[in-house]
């Protein structure tokens, strides 16, 4: 605009300069012929003086001169008038250009403001693209239970964890009435009657509380909820969004810990745990009975000999276990004959606690102290047997009388035996009359005939407990018995006996596989998951060694892997456990299975390697989906790059089209306004404001055809169909020349602006992707709705491409665009199939929801 008014300066100095020109002629036009009139009629009259005749003459002449003087101020007076005319035009243009000046301006700040508006469209798109894909991430991989209610109750949304908890999909949750379906008969009616007062805002809702839920299957949930209501711009309730923890295991674990806290409590055995560094951290009532409150001193200070104390704990932090008699304090000063029995407590191979186990045996200690000064006095044999020992006399009215006892008897029934001296044995063990025993001792007293009995139960006052008999004769009607108190080895036989069909019963119920060897390798055991993951029966696996050939162990690359490298071979050569060992099985028919080893060594009480035990897990799937997991998060990398790239070319895109449509449109106009400033006609001004109106109209045209390309204005004004035959006809058909055709089969009216912008958009993408890569002729789009379905269905008849090749390759070589459609659809609850091959063009179907989530694709139709 300054170039403009800078040229238009020295023009309007020439057209000054003219003016004043014409101006001075027309005076000097009229001076000189008043100048002539006057000179003419001054001759005129010195004639007339001399001659009267001639003054007729000068009389014509100067009317003829008035005549002339009359003709030269019309002329000077119409010069005048087109002067004055000329600056009237002068004026106009002035006006004229002063308002081309202005529109000028108003049209550039109007570009400016539209760059703008563009660019803060592009940045807020982007902005919340990011933020739903980060919310819908965020709601989808929650930990947590997450769900959203309606007002009504029913469920909206749940995620992936929620369907696990229920025990379905999503597809069969979303829709129903939450309490109908998924709380207790107990609990529907007053956890409904909250939600509706929370709803109608009549009371505020609890952020945390636990309630139970009853899944798909019948079973029960206890679950800690938290509440957080969904309120709009204007405050009403829309819904509530509730993030819930299944704590029904933690629960069962607290019970159970309740219940093992208690069976320490109710032990007789003073048991104390203190931490590696020595800090006294629990003991049980009889703990507190013995020693008391030692709070968090360490428990060296109870012993007698602090160096025990010290050797205990040593012995404990090196690993191993200590068993002996030691001496401590009691609680008031006194010294105790403990039986301390300490281990040390392990969490993944470390130490976290140290645990002491007090058997007082001071009383006990006390009787043998006294048992042994007595036994001086013991009769020669039977006092000396280590076995306790009754003596019996028959009498002749059929009694069978106690007269005897070794102190052994004592010691073994912990009982003062002399009160049975002079009673029968009826009188004596009343329990023994209703058994055999009476009259076998008897017999054996009158016969002579030996009596033995494994196992004899006992329970009378303080006597308790299990025996081994045997009943010989001394002398004519007379007999003995010896016995010994086997309660311990029974008890002990059974204990191992339960904790044997224990480990055989967890061995075989156990979900991971589990194989023992002996020292050689040779498996010894392999229960029914190991079968499963071997595919091999147990007499099958018995027969191989851990190493066979017939496994063909490989990496889980298929190498082969070297024997060192196996778990036997790790555990029996350093004789320590190992974890997480892979390796896989080459099967005959291609297959490969993925394996997870985890070991421990067998050793004896020397310390020799004996064999091992191994748990086996078939982590094939685990392996696969981690390379899934892998293989997707490259290709969400690989497509936030070429996002990135692509909005940088549609940067450029947008520059290319201001620049060569929008601003070259205004340079013209500038350049035909300058043209006709040159020009003094008035009709070429008005030449120029039509030329001018046309260039607007074009740049408004050009102005709208982008915005159309930024957004989707043919989907308000035209709906789904036409707009999507609108675009393929302009973009596809005529630049491309690929013929295109649209089909509708149905769509319904209801559908959302979300759901026709998605399939507008997928449209472009694809109908692109044809025109870059396809090479095709003709490309078919056809819409339709099936069994809640909505269809959209792509077919060109180009060179097609290998599907399957392209989904396993890195999505940075290209392939993005179609993994961006099928993550968009499938955000959605859509699903998206491919049917191309090459040479045989391709056909692309997208199934959307009308109402909850489609129903898994089983192959292209």
């Amino acid at each position: 605009m300054a170039d403009v008014m800078g040229r238009s300066e020295p023009l309007r100095a020439r057209k000054k300069s003219l003016n004043k020109t014409y101006l001075i002629i027309a005076l000097a036009a009229v001076l000189v012929s008043l100048c002539l009139g006057y000179v003419c009629w001054v001759g005129n009259e010195m004639v007339a003086r001399q001659d009267p005749q001639a003054r007729v003459v000068t009389r014509m002449e100067l009317t003829l001169l008035a005549v002339c003087l009359l003709t030269t101020l019309a002329v000077g007076g119409l010069l005048i008038w087109l002067l004055a005319c000329q600056m009237r035009d002068r004026q106009s243009l002035r006006a004229a250009n002063q308002e081309l000046e202005a529109s000028n301006q108003q049209l550039q700040a109007s570009e400016q403001h539209l760059q703008t508006v563009n660019q803060q469209l592009a940045a807020s798109e982007q902005q919340a693209q990011e933020e739903r894909d980060r919310a819908e991430s965020y709601f989808s991989l929650a930990g947590t239970m997450l769900v959203v209610l309606d007002t009504d109750g029913r469920i909206e949304r749940i995620n992936q964890k929620g369907c696990e908890i229920l025990g379905d999909s999503e597809q069969n949750i979303v829709g129903k009435d939450w309490f109908q379906h998924f709380l207790p008969d107990t609990m529907r009616v007053p956890v409904r009657n909250v939600f509706d007062q929370i709803v109608a805002g009549h009371v505020q809702p609890m952020e945390f509380y636990e309630n139970p839920i009853q899944t798909m299957d019948g079973k029960r949930h206890l679950v800690a909820w938290h509440n957080t209501l969904l309120q709009d711009e204007s405050g009403h309730v829309m819904g509530v969004l509730t993030s819930g923890e299944d704590i029904t295991e933690r629960k069962e674990a607290e019970q159970k810990i309740q219940t093992f806290k208690y069976a320490l409590d109710s032990s007789s055995d003073a048991i104390g745990m203190s931490t590696p560094e020595g800090r006294h951290i629990y003991q049980n009532h009889t703990f507190d009975t013995l020693f008391g409150d030692v709070g968090s001193d360490p428990p060296a200070t109870l012993y007698v000999d602090p160096s025990i104390g010290r050797e205990v704990f040593d012995t404990i932090m090196n690993g191993d276990e200590w068993a002996g008699e030691v001496d401590m304090y009691h609680k008031h000063g006194e010294v105790l004959n403990i039986l301390l029995r300490a281990y040390p407590v392990k969490v993944e191979g470390n130490i976290v606690a140290l645990m002491g186990v007090h058997t007082d045996f001071t009383q006990r200690k006390r009787a043998e102290e006294a048992l042994q000064k007595s036994e001086l006095r013991l009769r020669q044999l039977i006092e000396a047997a280590p076995y306790g020992a009754f003596e019996y006399e028959y009498r002749e009215d059929n009694r069978l009388v106690f007269v005897g006892y070794n102190q052994a008897a004592n010691r073994i029934l912990n009982a003062d035996c002399a009160q049975f001296m002079g009673k029968t044995i009826e009188e004596a063990f009343p329990p023994l009359a209703e058994t055999e025993i009476p009259a076998a001792y008897r017999r054996v007293a009158t016969t002579g005939q030996r009596y033995e009995d494994e196992q004899v139960a006992y329970a009378h006052d303080q006597i308790t407990g299990a025996f081994e008999i045997s009943a010989f004769q001394t002398a004519p009607r007379r007999m003995a018995v010896l016995f010994r108190d086997i309660t311990e080895r029974k008890r002990a036989t059974e204990a191992l006996e339960k904790e044997r069909k224990l480990i055989v019963r967890l061995m075989e119920t156990s979900p991971v596989g589990i194989v023992m060897t002996d020292a050689a390798g040779l498996i010894q055991f392999a229960n029914a998951p190991a079968e499963h993951i071997l595919g091999l029966t147990t007499e099958e696996i018995m027969g191989r060694t851990h190493n066979d050939i017939k496994w063909h162990i490989t990496d889980y690359d298929g190498n082969p892997m070297p024997d060192e490298h196996l778990p036997f071979s790790l555990v029996r050569n350093n004789r320590l456990p190992v974890y997480g060992i892979r390796h896989a099985i080459a099967w005959p028919d291609g297959r490969r299975t993925l394996l997870s080893v985890n070991a421990t060594p067998l050793l004896d009480p020397e310390g020799k390697f004996t064999g091992m035990v191994s748990s086996v897990e078939d982590v094939t799937q685990r392996v696969q989906a981690e390379k899934k997991v892998l293989q997707y998060q490259n290709q969400l990398r690989a497509l936030v790059s070429q996002l990135t790239l692509s909005e940088e070319r549609e940067r450029k895109r947008l520059a290319v089209e201001l620049h060569d449509g929008i601003c070259q449109s205004l340079a013209m106009a500038k350049l035909k306004v300058d043209e006709q400033l040159m020009n003094h006609s008035p009709s070429a001004i008005q030449d120029l404001l039509q030329g001018m109106q046309q260039t607007l109209v074009s740049i408004i045209n050009d102005t709208r055809s982008l915005t159309n390309n930024l957004g989707t204005p043919l989907l308000q004004q035209m709906g789904l169909h036409v707009a999507i035959e609108k675009w393929l006809d302009t973009e596809i058909t005529a630049k491309h020349g690929i013929k295109t055709q649209v089909i509708d089969e149905g769509v319904p009216k209801t559908l959302n602006d979300n759901t026709k912008a998605l399939l507008f958009r997928a449209v472009r993408e694809l109908a692109t992707n044809v025109v870059k890569h396809a090479q095709a002729q003709t490309l078919t789009v056809t819409l339709g709705a099936r069994d809640d379905e909505l269809h959209l269905i792509t077919v060109d008849d180009g060179r097609g491409f290998d599907y399957p090749a392209l989904t396993e390759q890195d999505f940075s070589q290209g392939g993005y665009g179609l993994f961006s459609i099928h993550e968009r659809i499938t955000y959605v609850g859509g699903d998206m199939s491919i049917d191309s091959s090459p040479g045989k063009g391709t056909r692309i179907l997208l199934r959307l929801p009308l109402n909850g989530r489609v129903k898994p694709h089983k192959s292209p139709t």
